[in-house]
Parts: C-alpha cells; sequence; structure tokens
C-alpha cells in the first residue's frame, strides 16, 4: 500500500524549475491564475498541489513580493469606514469567547480601550463558562453576565458602556440559564433591548430527538421574547446559533457558504425566525467576510454566530458587517476559534407620529356630558335622530361616520388656531392659481366628468370601516369595592367608549331588542330582558331549595313510621350547581355571536353592524404620556350598550344546543337553569340511579354547550350542594362522588371526551385506506359489529345490562354507522378530484389516472350495501364463568345453558339483595 496516502512524491527542484519555466513560457490568462494561487498557498503552507504534482515554493519559482501589486486608484471596498459620522451611530460586536478565563478577560477590557476598538458600546459574549448571575461595572462598562451550572459549561456575558446609560438604569433577565438572556438599555424616550443567544450544541450522548426538542425550546423562547418588544423600541439579537443558514432576502443575504461540511436539520431555524419576526442577518450581506468559524488545522469553516436586526432598523451601513479575522484576544490557543462579528447600527431616538388634528372638540364633549347640560342634551337628541335617521336608507360606514361627525362638529366645533400670516410663498402660490388658463379649468360645461370622479371617490371609500374612534374602547382603572387604590391588584379595568359610539351601538341594540324579547319570554335568563331582574333568579332559585326541603320530610326515616311499616325509599336526593366562567365576555367566540343572531333572525344589515363593531378592535390604554394599544380577536366589549343585547342572544344559543344534547324526551331549560347574566345555576332532583345518570349527563351537555361557544368553565369557583338519602346513598357516595384536597368533588360522565378522543384516534384508524380499497359485505358487517364493541365499552351500555339495541345506541349518541362515514369520505375525495380538475386540468395525475371513476364505483357498491344493525350485536360474548370450556359458537347463538342458567341465578341473587 502506498505509504502516502495518495499524495504524489514531491519533484525534484531541478525538475521542478524547468516545469515552472515551461509553464511561464506558455501560460494563458487562467493558467497564470492558477500558477499565482499556486505559488500564494506554496508561500503560505510550503507547498502547494500545482498541475497534479506536489510543489514546493522553490520549485514553482515562488518569492516573497512576487506578487505586490503596484498603486492603483483607491476603489470603494465593503470593508466598512469604522469612523463614527453621526452621533447616533454606535458599533456593535459579538464573539464566542469559549471560555473566558481572567487572562482573557483582562485582554478584552484592553482591547476595547484602543483606538481601533473605542467606538465599540455594546459586546456580547457567549461561552463565558461563568456560573452566576451579576451585574457589576468594570471602568466604563457595564457588565451583565447570565450563568450556567450544566455540565455543558455555556454562560452569557454582555458589556454596554456608561455613555449610553448607568448601570443602575439596565436591567438584566436571564430567560434561559446560560443560553438566553435579555438586557434593556434606556435611550432617548425609548429602550434598547440585547438578545444573547448561545445555542445548545449537538450533544452525542442525547439521541436527536431530545437535541432537536432542547434546541427547539431556546429558539420558542427567543422568538416570545421578541415578539414582546415594542415596536418603538429597538431590537438587537446576536450569538452563536450553533446552525447554519440558506439565502432568504430580505431575510438572508447572500453571503452564506454555499457548501457546508456538516450541513444539519436547523438549516432553516435562522429564516424561519426572521420571517416570522421581521428580522434580517446582518453579516450575510457583505461579499467577504463570512466565516465566523474556523477549525484547527484551518480545513473547514463555517458561518455560525450572527448579529440580527428588524428589517426597518437595517441600513446600508448596517449590512456592512463583517467578521474580524484580526480579533487579537486569546489568539494563542490552540485548535478551533470563533471570529467575532462587528457592525456599526444607528439607533435614532424615538419621535411619536404626530397626531391628526381631530373634527370635533373630544375634550369639550365629554365635559359636557360630565355637567348633562342644555347643550348635552340637545346633542344627544340630535344625534340620536340623525343615526336612527341615516339607518333607515341602509347607509356605507363612511356615510354613518360622516353623519356623526358632521354633528359632533356642529355642537362642539374644534378650537380655532391661529392662523400664520400669509408670507411671500403663499402669494405666488396663489399668483400662479390665478394664472390657469380658462380652458384648462373644470367649468361647468365638465360637470358629468366630476360627477363620475365624485362617484368613483365614493365607491372606493364605501367599504371602509367605522372609525375606530366610534369602537375602540379606552381602559379605565377603578377601585374595587372596600380596596385601596394603592396597587394593580385592587383595580378593575372597564373600557369607556366615546359618546358618539356608545349612541352607534345604542342603535344597533334597538334593532336587536324586539326579536331578543320575543325569544326570550320563556327561557331562565333574568338579567339583561325587560321586566325581569335579579329577585326573579333569587325567587326561582329558593322555590327549588323549599321543595328539596319538603322531599327531605317525607322520606326523612323516624321511629314512628317504621312502626307504621312505612320503607324508606333505595335512593332520594337533590342536586344545584353553581357554574362560574373565566373571563366570560372577553372568552366568547364571535363566530358564534353571528349564529346567536341568525337564530333570532336578525337581518343582515344588523349583523354586519355587529361585525364592523367587533372586528380588528384594540383596547387603548396608557398613562404618563405612554399609549399602548390591545389588539383583540374574541369577546364582547364590555362597558358598550350592545354587550348586554348580545350575550342574552348568546345565552340563548346555549340553551337552544343544551336542550338539543339532552334528546326530545328530556326536561327543557326553563325547569332546572336560572342564568343571570354569566351565572348559571343548574337545580335538579332524582330518585333512582337512572334519573340520576340523566342528570349527570344534563350536567355534562351545559359544560360542553359552553365550551362550543369559547367559554371556558372555572372549575375551582364553580361549587355544588349535594342532598342525598336513602338505603343505597352510600353506593351513591362511592361511585359518584370523590374526595381532592380534602374538599368532595362529584364525578361526572366522560362519555363525551372519550368519544372525541376515540373519533381522532381509533376510527381514523380503523377506517384508514377503506376509501381507495373498498370494502366487502362481510367485512364491513365485522366492521360494525367492531363499532358497537367500543361504542359500548365508551358508554358502558353493555347489552346484558342495558338492553339497548346497536340501533338505539348509535342514534342515542349521534354516531354515524361506518357505512355512512365511508360514504361521506369518498364524496369528499370526489370532490377534491374535481376541484384539483378544474384549477389545473392538464397536470392531473389523478384524473390521468382515472382515480375518480375507482371511487365512484366503490362509492355506489357500499350504496347498495343494506346492513341491518341489529345483526352486530350478534358479537362474542366475554367468557362465562359458568362453562369449563368456551366454544364462540355456542356463547353467539345462546345455546350455552350453563351460561344461561347461571344468569337466571344470579339476577334472582341480585333480586334478593335489593329487596332485603
Amino acid at each position: 500500500m502506498d505509504q502516502n496516502r495518495g499524495f504524489r512524491e514531491v519533484a525534484p527542484p531541478d525538475e521542478a524549475e524547468q516545469h515552472a519555466q515551461r509553464s511561464q513560457l506558455t501560460m494563458n490568462k487562467t493558467g497564470k491564475r492558477s500558477y499565482q494561487r499556486a505559488c500564494k498557498v506554496a508561500l503560505a503552507k510550503g507547498a502547494a498541489l500545482y498541475k497534479g504534482r506536489l510543489l514546493t515554493a522553490q520549485a514553482l519559482g515562488a518569492h516573497e513580493g512576487q506578487f505586490a501589486s503596484p498603486a492603483k486608484a483607491e476603489r470603494r471596498s465593503f470593508q466598512p469606514n469604522r469612523q463614527i459620522h453621526h452621533k447616533f451611530d454606535m458599533e456593535v460586536l459579538t464573539w464566542n469567547a469559549g471560555s473566558i478565563t481572567s487572562r482573557v478577560w483582562n485582554e478584552i477590557l484592553a482591547l476595547l480601550a484602543t483606538t481601533e476598538y473605542k467606538n465599540i458600546k455594546i459586546v456580547f459574549l457567549q461561552e463565558s463558562h461563568w456560573q452566576q448571575d451579576q451585574v457589576y461595572s468594570s471602568g466604563p462598562w457595564s457588565v451583565l453576565t447570565c450563568g450556567s451550572t450544566s455540565r455543558h459549561k455555556a454562560g452569557l456575558v454582555v458589556l454596554v458602556h456608561s455613555s449610553l446609560a448607568p448601570l443602575s438604569e439596565i436591567r438584566s433577565t436571564s430567560i434561559v440559564p446560560g443560553h438566553l438572556q435579555h438586557v434593556m438599555i434606556p435611550w432617548q424616550r425609548s429602550r434598547i433591548h440585547l438578545l444573547n443567544l448561545y445555542q445548545h450544541v449537538w450533544d452525542s450522548k442525547l439521541s436527536k430527538t431530545e437535541n432537536r426538542g432542547r434546541r427547539k425550546d431556546v429558539m420558542t423562547q427567543l422568538e416570545n421574547r421578541i415578539q414582546r418588544v415594542p415596536q418603538r423600541d429597538f431590537l438587537i439579537v446576536a450569538g452563536d446559533f450553533n446552525a447554519h443558514a440558506v439565502t432568504e432576502r430580505p431575510h438572508i443575504g447572500p453571503s452564506v457558504p454555499h457548501r457546508v461540511r456538516f450541513a444539519n436539520a436547523d438549516v432553516k431555524t435562522l429564516p424561519s425566525l426572521c420571517k416570522s419576526c421581521g428580522l434580517t442577518a446582518l453579516n450575510t450581506w457583505a461579499s467577504g467576510h463570512r466565516s465566523t468559524y474556523a477549525n484547527s488545522d484551518g480545513t473547514y469553516s463555517s458561518q455560525i454566530d450572527f448579529l440580527l436586526v428588524r428589517l426597518h432598523d437595517a441600513r446600508r451601513r448596517s449590512k456592512e458587517a463583517y467578521s474580524d479575522k484580526n480579533f487579537p484576544v486569546a489568539a494563542y490557543r490552540d485548535g478551533s476559534k470563533h471570529f467575532p462579528v462587528r457592525a456599526t447600527l444607528f439607533i435614532p431616538p424615538y419621535s411619536p407620529t404626530p397626531s391628526k388634528p381631530r373634527p370635533f372638540d373630544a375634550t369639550a364633549l365629554d365635559a359636557s356630558f360630565r355637567r348633562k347640560d342644555a347643550n348635552w342634551q340637545a346633542y344627544s337628541h340630535r344625534l340620536t335622530e340623525a343615526v336612527v335617521r341615516t339607518m333607515q336608507v341602509r347607509p356605507s360606514w363612511q356615510e354613518l361616520d360622516e353623519v356623526m361627525v358632521s354633528v359632533s362638529a356642529e355642537h362642539y366645533p374644534p378650537p380655532r388656531k391661529s392662523q400664520p400670516v400669509a408670507g411671500p410663498i403663499h402669494q405666488e402660490y396663489w399668483k400662479k392659481v390665478r394664472q390657469i388658463q380658462a380652458h384648462k379649468r373644470a367649468g361647468t360645461e365638465h360637470n358629468s366628468e366630476c360627477q363620475k370622479l365624485v362617484e368613483d371617490i365614493k365607491e372606493e371609500v364605501s367599504h371602509s370601516e367605522i372609525s375606530p374612534y366610534l369602537k375602540d374602547p379606552r381602559i379605565a382603572w377603578i377601585p374595587k369595592p372596600g380596596k385601596p387604590a394603592t396597587a394593580m391588584k385592587n383595580l378593575r379595568p372597564i373600557g369607556v367608549i366615546s359618546v358618539p359610539g356608545k349612541v352607534l351601538a345604542g342603535a344597533v341594540k334597538t334593532r336587536i331588542a324586539p326579536a331578543l324579547q320575543e325569544s326570550s319570554q320563556l327561557q331562565p335568563q333574568f338579567a339583561y330582558i325587560r321586566q325581569r331582574g335579579v329577585r326573579d333568579a333569587i325567587a326561582k332559585a329558593c322555590q327549588h331549595l323549599d321543595f328539596v326541603q319538603q322531599l327531605r320530610q317525607v322520606h326523612r326515616r323516624d321511629l314512628h313510621k317504621s312502626q307504621r311499616g312505612a320503607r324508606q325509599a333505595q335512593l332520594s336526593g337533590a342536586l344545584t350547581i353553581s357554574v362560574d366562567l373565566s373571563k366570560a365576555f372577553d372568552s366568547v367566540n364571535r363566530h358564534e355571536l353571528l349564529a346567536a343572531l341568525d337564530r333570532l333572525g336578525t337581518d343582515p344589515v344588523t349583523k354586519e353592524l355587529v361585525v364592523q363593531l367587533h372586528s380588528e378592535t384594540s383596547y387603548n390604554m396608557g398613562t404618563s404620556g405612554l399609549e399602548i394599544q390591545v389588539p383583540t380577536s374574541s369577546g364582547i366589549k364590555q362597558g358598550c350598550k350592545l354587550a348586554p343585547a348580545l350575550w342574552s342572544a348568546l345565552t340563548l344559543l346555549v340553551m337552544s344546543r343544551m336542550e338539543q344534547k339532552w334528546g326530545p324526551d328530556s326536561k327543557q331549560a326553563r325547569d332546572i337553569l336560572t342564568v343571570f347574566a354569566d351565572d348559571f345555576l343548574l337545580q335538579e332532583t332524582f330518585s333512582s340511579f337512572p334519573e340520576l345518570q340523566k342528570v349527570l349527563l344534563r350536567i355534562e351537555a351545559l359544560f360542553q354547550s359552553l365550551e362550543d361557544v369559547g367559554l371556558e368553565v372555572n372549575p375551582t369557583k364553580s361549587k355544588a350542594l349535594l342532598m342525598v338519602q336513602g338505603t343505597q346513598q352510600s353506593i351513591f357516595r362511592k361511585k359518584h362522588t370523590m374526595r381532592k384536597e380534602k374538599q368532595l368533588h362529584i364525578v361526572l360522565p366522560s362519555g363525551l371526551k372519550k368519544l372525541e378522543i376515540w373519533r381522532v384516534y381509533v376510527e381514523s384508524s380503523l377506517l384508514h385506506g377503506l376509501v381507495a380499497t373498498g370494502i366487502t359485505s362481510s367485512g364491513l358487517q365485522k366492521l360494525q359489529s367492531k363499532y358497537s364493541r367500543m361504542l359500548r365499552s365508551i358508554f358502558k351500555q353493555h347489552q346484558h345490562y342495558s338492553h339497548i339495541d346497536t340501533k338505539t345506541l348509535f342514534e342515542q349518541y349521534k354516531v354515524q354507522t361506518p357505512q355512512a362515514v365511508l360514504i361521506s369520505q369518498m364524496k369528499n375525495y370526489q370532490d377534491a378530484l374535481d376541484a384539483c380538475q378544474k384549477s389545473n386540468p392538464d397536470q392531473n395525475i389523478q384524473w390521468h389516472l382515472g382515480l375518480r371513476g375507482r371511487i365512484v364505483a366503490l362509492q355506489q357498491e357500499l350504496q347498495s350495501m343494506h346492513l341491518d344493525l341489529i345483526e352486530a350485536d350478534q358479537e362474542v360474548p366475554s367468557l362465562c364463568i359458568a362453562a369449563k370450556d368456551f366454544r364462540n359458537v355456542r356463547h353467539a347463538t345462546g345455546s350455552c345453558a350453563q351460561c344461561i342458567n347461571f344468569a337466571d341465578m344470579w339476577s334472582q341473587a341480585f333480586a334478593l339483595s335489593c329487596t332485603s
């Protein structure tokens, strides 16, 4: 075997010199470049591979100074000019130090004091191997550390120059110890947010899933923290991502390695983060200086350290970020090393957008509202008339907004500002206007063109939304009853809507009120309904309690009743459950509001008004000159005149769906429910275990109906009042109650939840692929039997004691048969194929192969199968206890005499125990 392992023998000097001379005589431009590269490599490393031979520098004829180029005119290079041109320009540096010892730390501080690095104001350091979180000063620098005690020895350090802010005003938070640090610096009426990152390395002792999981956790924390930084503040994200990136403009520039030797699955992590958060990597735009990491022998380099800012903050000069290959700190270390990334950022002071002049005096309007003076009374009357009159002709949003603004401007005109004296510029402007020739002016003869232009403009603006001034509430904090206003926990937020917005909401409410009043006549909602109140709700609840007291006296066991031969009832009881909702008004699903309005028969115009009043709304809050907007995507605005009517409509929808879940033979909501605003009270009585089971199912249906509309039941604040007596009360308490955290709880059935889980995981597995393969009659029969057994296990409705056939079981729990499910899936598959054919008829392989015809044939064959669900009940029963040998055929046909005799004996014994 060749001992040189593929390397050719170095040519002798004389032969190599002759080869170099011959090459220089007959050398084209391309060959000259390759020869120059070989000479440069040989001078740097001692030898180079040229034309298939390993030659030394002497053999190539290379010597020092051979490639010194003559002085040329200075060209503009991408190397940044390090001179600071603006007082808001500052230089930033990020570096993976690979363990900061005391020697390295002193070198860093000494380097930052030199002339070349004096403009650096912020420094990010990774992999410090420090274990503690500390905040202290070192000369002109504020040092903020994020330590790590793990075996991987991570650790982060951020240095902030004292010219930016004193140490007492800088805040540091450790998000992920040793891997993610958040530093906030006050800056010119805003803040600078620094996020220092050191991503986990791939650990050979962990599996690939564990490695990806912990790396994903860090990136998730980083993304969440970025999303929480206000847009008015400046954001800088820097660190060692331990992952490569691919070009994806405008987030990742073209200056990234094209071939990565150790590419991994995280190559899309950084572009995905930049896209979701609107960031760009500054050190991926320069034409050179790309790599930030190199191994010990220099054969491999990569770019895994990045400096990120928001897209709108990345100026041209900022994108001149580069990796400093001449960084002198710890240059004496052997092995692999990181190169720091430097960039110059422009961080201007925050300048708020100038506010637009208001069309009316809102301050005077609010003051008039508080005084309730004559001007306010006239304004309210005039505004109501104008809005109601405009609503009758189905106006556009722009027209309605203009009417309300114009009425407000009539009664409360904006304060006049002093007009500046017209100077020479204004005089010159009007002079030019007067010089316009007559044939260029829009005179009376151009009325038709002007009218058409006006109509086009009206059509364009008619689709605009309601002004935020009319629908966005402002948060006001009021003290809770009996608590001092000294802490936020003692304050309660309330939304205050502008007066014109209240008038508009009131006009919409008047359109909903008649239908709402009619639909709620026989429903137990006692709030927000005319001629009802809290006294009616309390009286209805107490009526049930009085009945329970009488029931308790009737079934009470005493000596006199026993002497007269009266037997105590087996089971008798009553149940009262108070349901508390968490953030009821704020968590309502707005799509369900439209369903509630449809149930009332609301006209489309009114529904569209409700949608516009709640879409893209925000809660405004602020103090001391700071303003913030919190957008909302769900809920009903509290404090709005329309909110009570919408909530009442939603509760009517909940009760309607609840009655549907109960079934036609069950009680109605008005008999057992008492509702006042967002408080639900369910009260029922029972006298047997079957009745108790129906009560528990109705409670579960109530919870399910509330969750369907987006409401969440608060289990900690919901309470239950239980009264149970009789000979079997111990069985009831053991089966339907449990003690948890020293409190007694009622156990509700979980059949519907189990059914949802079964549909997601089990049913999808059972039917997987049957749409494409089809199914025979015997296979369908087996599948229906499997369905029957599973459903009976879920709902504990086994046929030998429930005596419910399979058809009734499917209808009772609204479960489709597998035949119906397969037919529906085949129909959906056909619709999908038809949609693909319409969108791209020439490139549709499914249509080309004729798959639709096969699905149609399978569907017709499946529809022709008529199977009786009762046959599915003839399934293999459980193992007979009485029979020693178990045979499927005998038990399936009911011919096992021992099993029948054993069942009769068991039923007689149970009857005796019940009557004793």
